[in-house]
């Protein structure tokens, strides 16, 4: 990458540029010439690079327009038969819960729809494709470490991130399949895995407030080592700080995203589940601490009570509402939304315009034989997707209802979900009252065709039904959603014009909802103070 630049394993000290050319330089000339001697001579160290402005040679395999385009738009793809299966109703009763029925009208009557298992099997060959491509592409990064730029090394990391969101995706709605497939889910997850951890090593660097800087050069050739050095010594051109936090924001999220979908594959909502547990442990302190609040006492005490109820009420709504987003269909559709928005702007924005348009980019974007290939692999998926809607094959191929997963579909399918129609007629004061009284245990109602309940085989005490129902819990709903729809529209257009204006917006849209939310709680709830 640097045959234009010896760099000689000994040097001499020059203490004159006449020493170097007698009587021929003028002494204006003198600080070019010996920048000149300095660059020809000098070790290509970190320092050297980043003062010489070493422009990167290109990367097609990475960089190039074929390469890119295939990323984002098998990603896309993949986003859209998530939705288009949502929306379809061709997910089975486990995969939805109460909050899915009700807000988005979804059914699951078309699990077994011939669409349905071509969706499948185009999602299952599609994840393939993004992990053994993921793989390689950080596998071939960190060979090329001391050779590849800085903005070489984002753009590969950017692509594994979105191959990663795939495989989050197919978790999502395969996630029945995997079950019946235990030998399938296992070798995928070793896939998944080794992927998740190279990429969370290759996050690293991208912490660092430099590395964007070095990112949008696109005529710096920074060695990505250089960055690693950096992480390292802290002598290493300049002092580094740990200022990108939107780096640091999207791989906090990013690790959650992944363990809590792996979660649900291995633990179901049961009483024996850690994520049972911890809800209803939760819940059952803050309405300890609500009753204690409603006990009656003298004027002044009383009135802080009343105030210590409606605070402790605020979080017990939030509490709620949170996990029946976590646990639904659509709220990890959200978070997955979010995640491939990000991936996908860091890509379109990282691309130089106009007069920052190099020859290294006029190389990258021609049309080669291996960018075409990249495009023309897209079409596999769908290949394989159509064989299966033609031979209507049946049994345990991919993408297909095998005789043991029919069995859990029918076995999900006949647990029906809390019927919670909205309740119009209902007081306020009934959750506080139902709160008084000690509330049972949820008890699970076991299937013993079924090793893992899902959410719909609760039985919700009396207060929580009354709280989905209500008119509180709707309009909280919704607000989430305007939440998780602006949280997208920053990640996607936002949050490439710079970190700290991002941060700050996210803080001053963070405030506006709590201030909203504690707005309805205390409204709709204000005959607790009187």
């Amino acid at each position: 990458m640097y045959s234009n630049v010896p760099s000689p394993t000994t040097i001499s000290t020059v203490t004159s540029v006449l020493d170097v050319f007698p009587g021929r330089v003028a002494p204006d000339y003198y600080p070019v010439f010996a920048q000149a001697i300095v660059q020809v001579v000098a070790p290509k160290t970190c320092e050297w690079i980043q003062k010489g402005k070493l422009g990167a040679e290109p990367e097609p395999d990475i960089s190039g327009i074929g390469i890119l385009i295939a990323f984002m738009l098998s990603t896309w793809v993949v986003w859209g038969i998530a939705l288009a299966m949502f929306l379809c109703g061709f997910l089975s009763e486990g995969q939805v819960n109460h909050i899915d029925h009700r807000f988005f009208r979804v059914g699951t009557n078309k699990s077994s729809n011939r669409w349905s298992k071509v969706l499948r099997r185009a999602m299952l060959v599609f994840s393939d494709q993004q992990l053994i491509t993921g793989i390689a592409m950080l596998t071939a990064t960190f060979a090329k470490i001391q050779t590849i730029s800085v903005r070489h090394y984002a753009l590969a990391v950017e692509l594994a991130w979105l191959s990663n969101t795939v495989h989050l995706t197919a978790l999502l709605v395969l996630k029945d399949f995997f079950r019946a497939h235990p030998r399938y889910f296992w070798y995928r997850l070793v896939g998944m895995s080794v992927l998740f951890i190279m990429l969370l090593v290759a996050l690293a660097p991208t912490w660092l407030e430099r590395f964007e800087m070095y990112r949008l050069d696109f005529d710096s050739g920074m060695p990505a080592t250089c960055i690693w050095q950096m992480l390292g010594h802290v002598s290493a051109i300049g002092r580094p700080q740990l200022k990108n936090r939107m780096s640091i924001i999207s791989t906090a999220i990013l690790v959650v995203t992944f363990l809590w979908r792996v979660s649900n594959l291995f633990s179901s909502y049961s009483s024996g589940s850690w994520k049972f547990k911890l809800r209803q442990g939760t819940e059952k302190v803050m309405e300890r601490c609500m009753r204690r609040c409603l006990k009656p006492d003298d004027q002044y005490r009383q009135c802080l009570n009343h105030v210590c109820h409606a605070s402790i009420m605020v979080l017990y709504i939030f509490h709620h509402l949170t996990w029946d987003i976590l646990e639904s269909y659509s709220g990890a559709l959200w978070l997955i939304t979010m995640s491939i928005t990000y991936g996908t702007s860091r890509l379109v924005w990282s691309r130089p315009r106009g007069t920052q348009v190099t020859e290294t980019l006029r190389a990258e974007s021609q049309w080669s034989f291996g960018q075409i290939i990249a495009i023309l692999l897209l079409i596999l998926p769908f290949v394989a997707a159509i064989e299966d809607l033609l031979t209507e094959t049946k049994g345990n191929e991919p993408g297909g209802t095998s005789s043991k997963e029919a069995s859990v579909g029918s076995a999900t399918l006949a647990i029906q979900p809390d019927a919670e129609p909205e309740d119009t007629t209902s007081s306020p004061v009934t959750m506080s009252a139902a709160l008084l009284q000690e509330q049972p245990e949820a008890r699970i109602q076991p299937d013993p065709t079924l090793k893992d309940q899902p959410d719909r085989a609760t039985t919700w005490p009396a207060h929580v039904k009354f709280l989905r129902a209500s008119l509180l819990y709707k309009i909280l709903f919704w607000e989430f959603q305007a939440i998780f729809l602006t949280m997208a529209i920053i990640l996607g257009w936002i949050a490439n014009r710079g970190a700290d204006p991002v941060v700050r917006f996210l803080y001053v849209t963070r405030s506006f909802y709590v201030v909203g939310f504690t707005f309805w709680v205390s409204f709709w709830y204000s005959p607790v103070f009187q």
